[in-house]
């Protein structure tokens, strides 16, 4: 931990800003030290203003689980620099913390404290493919040079090791994904409180996803076996059908954690949390408690991304232990199935908003070119957030509607990520001849959309839901292990595709509610 006390005057804010700029120089972007440098300088002026003029203040980095924050400190009166005038900023502001922009305020035991977090230069794609190309060769070593040996470590220590991630991955899902709905269904009641906007904005994070899991599913269809070979009659179909529905109902709290099963987490999440939106402000310590502990679930699963070059390095060797090298070809028709996917949704996109506006493709595209850019560049989609507002004002979007929308679009729409599940599913399907039944067809489609909203959007978390996947199909071992390595690559150019979406996507809220200078557009 690196620290700083300085007096609570425009020399010692000055000082600060310049010890913040000079430690995190070679440790984030240029955007992000930006960033981090005017949240200090604001909450220090501030309270330079509240406190009395001796009041002596502390700045403190602090890196812990992968998770990087600046705290600052200033004892005294209770001095809150970041209080809201009203419901919408402590929504807006909300919905940023959750995906570690806003700073966050606390006071206890007389000391007033501000943590502005902020993420690290990340190279994961470079050790990916490092991992990849390491858990090939050593597989090749071992099996080729020393066979016995080879055989000892592989069966007893790596791909042991391979099982025991994928059980952590599930072990992390349970918590991580039941919490996340909770919040989703939390925030999509306090956005819906914020009359036309909110409801505007509720019905294409719900049904775009629902559309794109679908539509993958339909250009998937021809080319995965599908079971037609059991035929029910209409009694049969009825009971088979009925069973369906009642088995999403759990008979315990318990049950869908030890189970595993994603319908019946998804039911009991649901109840949780209209109930807690039904009690209203009686239930609001239970509120916060909710989106606390699914703070922690998102840390617990940003940590274990770090371990995502390991998780690579054990496929691969796995893949190439078990001889699984003709599957690589199942593995490119997915990349390849997934880039054009992409793109394809990605054009439905701007031609909608092209055709409703009568403008040219070349406005959206350059409009959003700068953080798309960034976003291939970093694979995350918090690092270009700000651009992204910034592009949506050049555009005509008032800023009333990028506070909320973007944000919120970041937190629950993720709707290639609810394709990209089902083209993996189905591609690796092919490599295995898993037979699909059409009921489980459908089934995988609606969770699919409704595990890409519930997802956090911090690294990791998509294995998490995949993992929930491919049990509901009944995947053996190496079939996951080969959709968790296609996942981590389809990653890399799924989240710059979301972030591109959402432009489009607050451009039609903000003319919806009558927030648009259309001008800006021609």
């Amino acid at each position: 931990m690196l620290s700083i006390e300085r007096p609570l005057d425009a020399s010692g804010i000055d000082t600060a800003s310049e010890w913040i700029l000079q430690t995190l120089s070679k440790k984030i972007t240029r955007q992000t030290i930006a960033r981090v440098r005017l949240s200090a300088e604001e909450t220090l002026t501030a309270w330079a203003k509240m406190l009395p003029q001796n009041t002596v203040f502390t700045a403190e980095l602090h890196n812990l689980m992968g998770t990087s924050w600046l705290l600052l400190r200033a004892k005294g009166i209770r001095a809150d620099p970041l209080e809201k005038s009203s419901r919408n900023d402590e929504i807006g502001d909300r919905l940023l913390q959750s995906l570690g922009f806003c700073p966050l305020f606390k006071y206890r035991r007389n000391e007033n404290t501000v943590t502005i977090p902020f993420q690290h230069k990340r190279h994961d794609l470079l050790y990916v493919f490092i991992s990849l190309v390491l858990g090939m060769l050593c597989s090749s070593l071992l099996t080729s040079v020393y066979p016995a040996v080879g055989r000892f470590i592989a069966q007893n220590v790596l791909i042991a090791m391979f099982d025991k991630m994928q059980n952590i991955i599930r072990l992390i899902s349970m918590p991580l994904i039941f919490f996340s709905i909770c919040c989703g269904i939390l925030e999509l009641g306090d956005i819906s409180m914020l009359g036309k906007i909110g409801k505007t904005l509720i019905r294409p994070v719900l049904f775009i996803p629902l559309f794109c899991s679908f539509f993958a599913a339909a250009a998937m269809f021809p080319f995965v076996q599908i079971s037609r070979t059991v035929h029910f009659s209409g009694a049969e179909s009825f009971k088979t059908i009925f069973t369906m529905i009642l088995a999403i109902i759990p008979d315990s709290i318990i049950q869908p954690f030890s189970e595993g099963n994603p319908l019946q987490l998804i039911c009991l999440a649901m109840i949780f949390a209209v109930a807690v939106l039904t009690a209203g402000d009686r239930a609001r310590n239970v509120s916060d408690f909710t989106f606390q502990i699914n703070t922690v679930c998102s840390i617990v699963a940003s940590a274990f991304s770090r371990f995502i070059p390991i998780l690579v390095f054990l496929s691969a060797f796995t893949i190439a232990y078990q001889g699984l090298f003709s599957q690589i070809a199942d593995i490119l028709f997915v990349l390849v199935f997934s880039i054009v996917y992409i793109l394809v949704i990605m054009t439905l996109h701007v031609v909608f908003i092209c055709i409703r506006f009568r403008i040219s493709p070349a406005v959206i595209i350059r409009g959003a070119a700068d953080s798309t850019f960034i976003e291939l560049v970093t694979a995350s989609s918090s690092a270009a957030l700000s651009q992204r507002e910034e592009e949506c004002r050049k555009l005509g979007v008032s800023p009333t509607v990028t506070k909320f929308v973007l944000p919120f679009l970041q937190v629950a729409n993720k709707n290639l990520t609810a394709g990209i599940f089902i083209i993996v599913l189905l591609g690796i399907s092919r490599a295995f001849a898993v037979q699909i039944s059409l009921a489980q067809l459908v089934t995988c489609s609606i969770m699919s959309a409704l595990l890409s909203i519930a997802v956090p959007p911090v690294p990791g978390s998509s294995f998490s839901a995949l993992t929930l996947l491919c049990a509901i199909l009944g995947f053996p071992s190496q079939a996951v292990s080969l959709c968790l390595a296609t996942m981590i690559i389809t990653d890399y150019i799924e989240t710059p595709g979301n972030c591109f979406c959402h432009i489009p996507l607050t451009i039609f809220i903000a003319n919806k509610v009558d927030m648009l200078d259309r001008s800006n557009l021609e």
